[in-house]
């Protein structure tokens, strides 16, 4: 009974937190610590948010539309997470479509496609 009280408890925090706009900053940090406490505990790994990715000291930024998407846009990734100068994964955190259909947000769809094509030719484990 006690298990099922507790399911039932987390369920409701759960579907609190993704139906309200106003706890945004919340779901971010959830999904960045579950990644990093689950993937990447113990590790020499370091996150950042609000992070933008580097190559040989370079930011990796992109153009569309005559315009330069990257950090001096605020374009950019929720939370990465680096080990040295290298980055090992970029998060980009998204609860609802609708989060998508703004001319920003389709120059953030249009940035991470573009950085993760770079990435790829750069290291092809991407």
């Amino acid at each position: 009974m006690i298990k099922n009280n507790i399911s039932n408890d987390i369920r409701q925090l759960i579907y609190q937190i993704y139906s309200d706009d106003d706890l945004s900053d919340i779901r971010g940090n959830i999904v960045e610590d579950i990644v990093f406490n689950f993937r990447y505990n113990n590790t020499q790994i370091k996150k950042e948010r609000q992070c933008v990715p580097f190559y040989n000291g370079k930011e990796i930024n992109t153009e569309f539309n005559d315009r330069i998407l990257g950090s001096d846009s605020l374009t950019n990734f929720d939370v990465g997470f680096w080990n040295d100068d290298n980055f090992i994964e970029l998060i980009e955190c998204k609860c609802s479509i609708k989060n998508f259909l703004s001319k920003k947000d389709i120059n953030k769809i249009i940035y991470m496609n573009d950085i993760y094509l770079k990435l790829k030719k750069i290291n092809t484990k991407c």
